[in-house]
C-alpha cells in the first residue's frame, strides 16, 4: 500500500501530502483510542503521546483556541499545532455552546499542562 501511494505521489504531487496523511497505514490505525474520562484521570501517562479523543463534543471555539467536554471533563484546545481544516470547522460550527455536529473523534497530544482549570491539548485534528 505505501510503495502504491509513493508511486502516485511522484504523479500526483499535490495531493501526496493527503494522501500520506490520510491513507498511510499506521496513522491514526496506531493511536491509541481513550475517552476523556481516562484521559484526564491518566493525563501524566499520555503527555506527549498522540491519542485519539473518542467522545469529544467541540464547543466556545474562537480565535485562541476552544474546549472540548466529554461527559463532566473539559479539556483545552491549544492553537498550538491545530490543523488549519479542523480550526476553520470550529470556528465555524463550534462557537456556540453544545452543537451536536461538533461531537467529532479528535486526534490530540495532551501537554500535561493545565490552562486555568482545564488540561491542555495540542496538535489537534478531526480523526478521519
Amino acid at each position: 500500500m505505501r510503495r502504491m501511494i509513493t508511486k502516485l505521489c511522484r504523479v500526483l504531487a499535490a495531493d501526496c501530502l493527503a494522501a500520506t496523511t490520510f491513507a498511510a497505514p499506521g496513522l491514526t490505525q496506531d493511536i491509541k483510542r481513550v475517552r476523556g474520562a481516562d484521559l484526564f484521570t491518566d493525563l501524566q501517562e499520555y503527555a506527549g503521546k498522540p491519542v485519539i479523543l473518542t467522545d469529544g463534543l467541540v464547543f466556545g471555539a474562537t480565535n485562541s483556541g476552544a474546549l472540548v467536554t466529554t461527559g463532566d471533563v473539559t479539556f483545552s484546545i491549544s492553537v498550538q499545532g491545530i490543523d488549519r481544516e479542523s480550526f476553520r470547522f470550529f470556528l465555524t460550527n463550534c462557537s456556540d455552546i453544545m452543537e451536536q455536529d461538533c461531537k467529532v473523534p479528535l486526534v490530540v497530544t495532551p501537554t500535561g499542562k493545565f490552562n486555568m482549570e482545564w488540561p491542555v491539548l495540542k496538535d489537534v485534528r478531526i480523526a478521519r
